[in-house]
């Protein structure tokens, strides 16, 4: 008994070390070995912590360095928010998505007034200020709002109703009109809006004269609060809540139509299929974009991705569906306790199927909700499921946070995966893809349109690709 004491308590080191060894080559790093009473294995022991904080100290300055050359690609210095090319970029996006939605220019011209007379410092800070307040009061799911030029800001609303974005112009001109430019109090912030709804499919460049004619309007009529300039044809549009009352009809009656997209690697392998889904009633097609933002802004979305979690898993159980499927999870769903406990128990329910499920959750959830996220990720990862981050790389904070949760996969944002004549978009894109792909975390790359996207990303830590030149094939 003493011998076999004896050697446990030798081997304890041993087997402490072969663990931190597992996990160093998972990329996990944790709290250093506590330091043997063995003489022959402290030197080792040292070594390998030695080796671990190295290795961790590396992922992070790659991180930072991925961040670095995010900004310098897409954020203005000043104001904290997207430069040009990041709007034009979310424009192009939205175009994509033929969806109706608002976009608004706002030339700040006290600013401009201010910079000219070479006074850097207080112009800056009035565009600090300025940012902070359009962001306090611009609190809607999917808006962009960016620094243009010194003195000029956009907007952008994608899936915004033409009321909804009277209504939040008329926030806008206030939330300008409360800043104090003037010593006096007495006089306005001298300004100018300029707002345009779109629901018919434009190009970028006829959008973007509608604002600017929006913004014409605006300086023509200083009597009026914003310039505005309509959708052409007239509107019949549903509110808010016919949407949400839509969405459980067609829960109820069966009205709900899915469609696959296949992520496949360059070998033609299919990593998983994503579901997308619409509502056709009556002949008449609805998209996911048109209701899915409704429930948003109604917090109702748990009503929808519980249906589609439920649905695919019928699918899967009755072999209708084979491959990995992976199911878009909605911002509001995550942030209810209630969906999350659904889904743990429906998970521990289908335990059998629950392999081939995997949950894309947008980067903002792992950003702005780190500990509803984290409830729902160990429930994922405890059932055999798998998540993965939609969205990699939109937003303008550290990668790091891709060490903590260890998600299975990302997909990166459509802003990396076009333009890639640009010499920036191509370093920030190779760097936030080494991030994951050091990690030994899957790189998922969307909308592939042409064999040149697809070999340049195959080429930049990129190995799985959705889109037309995969659908073709």
């Amino acid at each position: 008994i003493a011998i076999s004491y004896i050697l446990r308590r030798s081997l304890k080191p041993l087997a402490a070390i072969v663990k931190k060894m597992h996990d160093i080559a998972n990329n996990q790093f944790g709290e250093p070995l506590t330091r043997p009473k063995t003489k022959d294995l402290i030197a080792v022991v040292d070594g390998i912590n030695m080796m671990s904080a190295q290795i961790e100290l590396s992922f992070k300055e790659q991180a930072k360095e991925a961040q670095r050359l995010r900004a310098q690609a897409y954020l203005d210095p000043i104001s904290k928010l997207g430069n040009r090319s990041f709007y034009i970029n979310q424009v192009d996006q939205w175009l994509a998505e033929q969806t109706q939605g608002g976009i608004a220019l706002l030339h700040a011209e006290y600013i401009g007034d201010i910079y000219e007379t070479k006074d850097y410092q207080r112009a800056d800070a009035h565009v600090k200020e300025l940012s902070q307040r359009l962001k306090n009061t611009i609190d809607v799911p999917g808006a962009t709002i960016a620094r243009l030029s010194s003195d000029e800001f956009g907007l952008l609303f994608p899936h915004m109703d033409e009321s909804e974005l009277r209504i939040l112009a008329d926030s806008i001109v206030n939330c300008v009109n409360g800043l104090n430019t003037d010593p006096t109090g007495l006089a306005k912030p001298k300004a100018s809006l300029g707002v345009a709804h779109s629901k018919d499919q434009k190009t970028r460049s006829e959008v973007l004269s509608m604002v600017d004619n929006a913004l014409s309007k605006a300086k023509a009529q200083p009597d009026k609060p914003y310039g505005f300039i309509g959708s052409d044809t007239p509107s019949n549009l549903m509110g808010k809540q016919q949407w949400k009352a839509l969405v459980e009809e067609a829960i109820h009656s069966d009205w709900v139509k899915f469609r696959f997209q296949a992520a496949k690697n360059t070998w033609g392998k299919v990593f998983h299929n994503e579901v997308f889904s619409s509502i056709e009633k009556d002949g008449e097609t609805y998209r996911a974009n048109q209701y899915l933002f409704a429930l948003e802004q109604l917090d109702a979305t748990n009503i929808f991705d519980q249906y589609v979690i439920e649905s695919m898993i019928k699918m899967l159980e009755s072999g209708e569906l084979n491959d990995p499927v992976a199911i878009n999870i909605a911002q509001s769903s995550l942030s209810q306790p209630s969906f999350i406990r659904w889904t743990t128990n429906m998970l521990e329910k289908h335990s059998k199927v629950a392999s081939k499920l995997h949950f894309e959750i947008p980067e903002e959830c792992f950003i702005d909700h780190p500990h509803h996220t984290a409830l729902l990720c160990n429930a994922i990862r405890q059932s055999g499921a798998e998540f993965g981050v939609d969205n990699y790389g939109r937003n303008f904070q550290s990668l790091e946070y891709i060490q903590e949760f260890r998600p299975n996969y990302v997909k990166l944002d459509y802003l990396f995966t076009h333009n890639l004549h640009d010499e920036k978009q191509k370093f920030t894109l190779t760097s936030i893809s080494r991030t994951a792909h050091n990690l030994g975390i899957t790189t998922i790359a969307s909308r592939i349109e042409t064999q040149i996207q697809l070999d340049f990303l195959t080429e930049h830590f990129v190995e799985v690709f959705q889109g037309f030149i995969v659908d073709k094939e």
